[in-house]
């Protein structure tokens, strides 16, 4: 399944500083979450939590964005608040 940025994330984020932090939603394939959140304490970033589903909520630095989408176990990333249906 081709990974992708939710269209209201590229919304909010434009014109962002790249030090400006947002708060996101990133689901992940075949138990991957873990993985996922080590890749953005590694970055610097936080983790808010793993949800069931391979779900991980976090605080992204814009400029980290890249970096984290690029993974293939990466299936999407959204805005926090469409996390409240996930969990």
């Amino acid at each position: 399944m081709a990974q992708q940025i939710h269209p209201k994330v590229e919304a909010m984020i434009e014109g962002f500083d790249s030090s400006k932090t947002v708060n996101l939603v990133f689901v992940c394939e075949d138990n991957r979450a873990e993985d996922v959140s080590s890749a953005i304490e590694e970055l610097g970033d936080e983790v808010s939590s793993e949800l069931p589903g391979d779900v991980v909520v976090a605080s992204v630095t814009v400029g980290n964005l890249s970096a984290l989408v690029r993974p293939d176990y990466i299936l999407s990333v959204s805005p926090d608040r469409d996390a409240r249906a996930l969990a």
